[in-house]
């Protein structure tokens, strides 16, 4: 086996539902240091990260905080940029997203709701 093959770092939430990515579209808030505060929406998420896009934000956010309606800031990391979208690691593994996850792909669930 090679040595330069590196494993992949997954979530430690439940199997199958950690590493499933959930669609949002959400308005958010990214805040850095100095009071930086880039408007953004976040278009999906899992429980250790999310996709978000944004516009004329700077090069080198660094260390910041996800800011989404009705939630406490996320604490994250930039971990990549490709134009107007930009994929955030989560300091720590958000409980809340494995439970919409489940949810959502619950088919009890939904029958429950009608």
């Amino acid at each position: 086996m090679s040595d330069n093959i590196r494993p992949l770092r997954r979530p430690e939430g439940r199997p199958g539902e950690a590493s499933r990515r959930l669609r949002a579209n959400w308005p958010a808030e990214l805040r850095a240091e100095g009071g930086l505060r880039i408007k953004c929406t976040v278009i999906d998420l899992s429980s250790a990260g999310a996709r978000i896009r944004f516009e004329g934000a700077p090069g080198d956010i660094g260390e910041a905080r996800l800011v989404i309606d009705r939630l406490p800031p996320i604490a994250a990391a930039l971990a990549w940029r490709r134009r107007d979208q930009a994929g955030l690691r989560f300091a720590t593994e958000q409980a809340w997203v494995l439970d919409l996850v489940a949810e959502r792909f619950d088919p009890a669930a939904w029958l429950r709701g009608h």
